[in-house]
């Protein structure tokens, strides 16, 4: 808590008093990202897949969002053998990309900005179109494939959760 002097001073009066505001704690800091205490993390999308090569994927997918930097909107940083975290240049907000045998999970940690908001969404569009080739690409016998996804619409199913339309 802090104490605050308040002085209020009119045409006729002066009055003089005090004020305890409680003051927030800092928020933490992950790699820039202001994140609140309460904020938790929010599943924007889950592809479900029957079969991933993690290790190839998560690089596949870190290649392409380091290829997308010249922007200057977007960081991306491989957390783990199996997830990306991906930040917003404004420190709002970070998106993680989370592999596991069953799905590809995409969630959000902060508060985030109107303008991390809608560039989200474009990125996330083509991480979409990504996996897309990477799970139909006709040049590629279908067991060499990255990843194989539970449902021919299952990106479709994906891309219908997110605001902003792909152009």
């Amino acid at each position: 808590r802090m104490l605050f002097l308040l002085i209020s001073v009119t045409s006729s009066s002066i009055i003089i008093g005090t004020s305890a505001f409680k003051v927030d704690t800092p928020r933490p800091i992950r790699h820039g990202v202001s994140l609140h205490q309460s904020s938790s993390c929010q599943e924007i999308l889950d592809v479900p897949v029957n079969r991933v090569k993690i290790g190839g994927l998560r690089f596949a997918l870190g290649l392409q969002l380091v290829g997308m930097r010249d922007d200057g909107l977007w960081r991306p940083n491989e957390t783990s053998s199996s997830q990306l975290d991906v930040f917003f240049k404004d420190g709002s907000a970070m998106f993680s990309i989370k592999l596991t045998d069953d799905a590809i999970r995409i969630e959000r940690e902060g508060t985030p900005s109107l303008a991390y908001l809608l560039q989200e969404s474009l990125i996330l569009h083509k991480v979409l179109d990504e996996l897309n080739t990477l799970a139909t690409d006709g040049e590629i016998e279908q067991q060499n494939r990255l990843l194989e996804l539970a449902s021919e619409s299952a990106i479709d199913d994906a891309r219908e959760k997110l605001p902003a339309r792909q152009e």
